[in-house]
């Protein structure tokens, strides 16, 4: 997608979806040295909240990544620079399997002061494959002309 036809209102559902593996929440959780119990302990996570859970919950960081790289993807252009996230909020549980899609509200898309770059912000949900929202968040990026 050309920056110069990114405008305030479009939605932009993006083309790639993924499934999140188990591989996928071992390598975040480890690596971030998370150790709540419900990302890689079953059992724990089984009895957490009166058994509401009944596998691992792929830990949130694993699933922005997911989120913001398939949306990252499906803008189609290689001069993307990350500006800034807000309002981040996970609506329900990731477990391995699950498969995740992005969808982009543009919410204002504004050129910046060199006349180069139009600074973007949207609106990014992910969502898994019954369509229920397991994140959203607002993103902010600037895309070269």
């Amino acid at each position: 997608m050309n920056p110069s036809e990114i405008v305030a209102g479009m939605v932009v559902t993006h083309p790639y979806a993924r499934t999140v593996t188990d591989a996928d929440n071992l390598a975040a959780t480890l690596s971030s040295l998370n150790t709540a119990q419900l990302h890689f302990n079953v059992e724990a996570a089984r009895e957490l909240l009166g058994g509401r859970f009944s596998e691992r919950i792929v830990v949130g960081s694993c699933v922005l990544a997911i989120v913001t790289g398939l949306a990252t993807a499906g803008w189609g252009t290689p001069y993307l620079t990350e500006l800034g996230m807000g309002s981040l909020r996970f609506h329900f549980p990731v477990y391995a399997g699950d498969t995740i899609a992005a969808t982009s509200e543009v919410l204002a898309a504004d050129p910046a002061d060199d006349g180069s770059t139009v600074v973007v912000r949207t609106r990014l949900t992910g969502a898994n494959q019954r369509g229920e929202t397991v994140a959203s968040l607002t993103r902010t990026f600037g895309a070269r002309l």
